[in-house]
């Protein structure tokens, strides 16, 4: 697993804000940790957290990893934006 997003300053946009809360919504809807979030998706927990945290912006192969992972459309992750 490796980092390949982009780290954020203090200043959160609206859309980072969005995923982020749709992320861990899905996976706390699902029962799933964020190791377990990180082994399916292939992205590091590490990563996970500071996408649920607003502090990263997953590039758009994690998108589609992450989507895979919790089952549900890409556009499920990005519904009030464009990647």
């Amino acid at each position: 697993m490796q980092s390949v997003a982009l780290l954020l300053d203090e200043s959160k946009t609206e859309e980072v804000q969005q995923i982020a809360t749709v992320v861990q919504e899905l996976r706390t809807q699902r029962g799933l940790s964020q190791v377990e979030l990180a082994r399916r998706s292939r992205i590091h927990p590490a990563d996970i957290s500071r996408i649920e945290g607003g502090r990263l912006v997953p590039y758009r192969p994690q998108v589609r990893r992450l989507a895979r992972a919790l089952g549900v459309p890409v556009e499920e992750l990005t519904r009030e934006f464009k990647v």
